[in-house]
């Protein structure tokens, strides 16, 4: 299960990273993402350092999901 948990968590920070996209300049998006991942790994995991960590984890993979597929989507 806790595979799961860290799977939506990801694609939360995802979806709400792009909400956001509207009201904040592009390169600030990793940073929001980043945000939004540490506050969604401390909601998972509890207060802590691991929970810190597992956040900076969560941002960093949405935000190198979001460059990543604007990369491919310049390539087309």
């Amino acid at each position: 299960m806790q595979y799961i948990d860290d799977a939506v968590a990801i694609g939360l920070v995802i979806g709400l990273t792009q909400m956001m996209k509207g009201y904040i300049s592009d390169k600030y998006t990793p940073l929001i993402s980043l945000f939004f991942g540490i506050v969604g790994g401390i909601t998972i995991s509890g207060l802590s350092v691991e929970g810190a960590v597992k956040g900076v984890v969560f941002g960093l993979t949405a935000s190198g999901l979001y460059d990543h597929s604007k990369i491919v989507k310049k390539t087309k």
